[in-house]
């Protein structure tokens, strides 16, 4: 599978909040854990966000590909692990996360 990562700002709102929505998501749904996408501060990794295509954080890439940019709500961060879960997981029905407040 290609590299999932998320590029935020440290002093973003809505990097923090997507960042608390992944933690809870995830701890609704441990098998999401496993996909959690290595996180990218865009202030401190200039180079590296430098050669993805998007203008707002946070901002969801899987490889080349954007998912999901700017502000975000908690079923578009569902929607976006949904989507690395189908390409890690070629065939198999993303599992539920019930118990979050979507």
């Amino acid at each position: 599978m290609e590299k999932f990562r998320l590029f935020v700002l440290p002093g973003c709102p809505y990097c923090r909040q997507t960042l608390a929505w992944q933690e809870e998501l995830m701890n609704a749904q441990p098998l999401y854990r496993p996909l959690a996408p290595e996180i990218v501060d865009e202030s401190r990794e200039k180079e590296l966000a430098a050669g993805f295509d998007y203008y707002y954080v946070p901002c969801y890439f899987l490889g080349s590909e954007k998912l999901a940019e700017g502000v975000l709500s908690q079923g578009q961060v569902e929607e976006v692990f949904r989507r690395v879960w189908a390409a890690a997981h070629p065939g198999v029905p993303a599992p539920s996360a019930r118990g979050m407040n979507s």
